[in-house]
């Protein structure tokens, strides 16, 4: 009977932390603020979970705002959903595909929406 591969898992999960924890900072030193869009980008097609520990260290740090957090991780999941719309495709039937497809964009547009409406709500305040 096999280990279930707990203990490396973490250790993965650990090190993409470290590793894109280093990416956000050198892009933020680079770039300001604005540096933290771009790492999530670049971070969130790989790991969203990691992206979003990462990300939520800067904020308690002080390295970044909150709002710029909270922005940078809806990114980071919008990246690291319209990723797997490729791979629907690529290794599922159509009608899978399709589905996939709209039950991601359906995700992102509500969350989009939400976040679109918190902003204005905020700023009517």
């Amino acid at each position: 009977m096999s280990g279930t591969g707990l203990p490396c898992q973490g250790i993965r999960f650990k090190g993409f932390v470290a590793i894109f924890s280093l990416v956000s900072i050198g892009l933020i030193a680079w770039f300001g603020t604005y540096g933290v869009f771009e790492s999530a980008v670049a971070t969130g097609i790989v790991d969203v979970h990691a992206t979003a520990v990462a990300i939520a260290t800067l904020i308690a740090s002080g390295k970044i705002t909150t709002g710029a957090g909270a922005t940078a991780i809806l990114i980071a999941l919008t990246v690291n959903m319209a990723a797997k719309i490729p791979t629907a495709y690529g290794l599922g039937p159509r009608r899978f595909a399709l589905r996939v497809s709209s039950g991601l964009f359906v995700l992102l547009a509500g969350l989009w929406a939400g976040y679109a409406w918190s902003i204005s709500a905020s700023i009517s305040i």
